[in-house]
């Protein structure tokens, strides 16, 4: 009996821990894919590998600036609008050899048009 009630504790204190490492668990996605976050559908990945590589890294907040010609830019699911002189400017700043990569479920209005 007293074997019984031993096992009956441990199970119960494995479900206990079961439920809250599920209700605790960190949360599994990332609405803009993020280059800050490590979610499933986050780009972190891609921010830590070009830093890895030794290319210099920006996440732009605020005023937009498009990189030197040379450069490579990232444009996840934009959280703010681009304008049409930022969509133009990054048009004109691909056609003068930047590359961009693009990818966005609903896509940006201004920069779609851009392109």
């Amino acid at each position: 009996m007293r074997g019984a009630r031993g096992w009956m504790h441990a199970a119960a204190l494995s479900l206990a821990v079961a439920g809250l490492v599920y209700f605790f668990q960190p949360p599994q996605g990332s609405p803009e894919h993020s280059s800050t976050s490590d979610a499933a559908d986050g780009a972190s990945a891609a921010v830590l590998f070009a830093q890895a590589m030794g290319h210099p890294t920006l996440e732009v907040a605020g005023s937009f600036t498009t990189p030197s010609p040379d450069s490579l830019m990232f444009v996840f699911t934009p959280t703010s609008p681009f304008t049409a002189e930022e969509a133009d400017r990054t048009a004109a700043w691909v056609r003068s050899g930047g590359v961009l990569i693009y990818a966005s479920e609903q896509g940006a209005p201004e920069l779609d048009r851009a392109f």
